[in-house]
């Protein structure tokens, strides 16, 4: 009996941090405390092959909320 691979399914939701650089220093945010020790961050071609993936297989985009640095 031949095993098949398990089907994973695209995510129902997706939270990006796109940036560490934010001045505001909310109590509530869940960034690192320590801003400056957060030097790698994905560039914009990378961001974009993660949604991409993100949504193979997806018939419509459904909920997609980022955070940005600023309000």
């Amino acid at each position: 009996m031949s095993q098949s691979k398990p089907t994973v399914n695209p995510p129902l939701w997706l939270l990006a941090e796109l940036t560490y650089r934010c001045p505001l220093q909310c109590p509530y945010c869940s960034n690192p405390l320590d801003f400056a020790r957060q030097d790698k961050e994905l560039t914009t071609e990378q961001w974009i092959e993660v949604f991409r993936r993100a949504g193979d297989g997806q018939r419509s985009a459904g909920l997609f909320r980022r955070r940005a640095a600023d309000p």
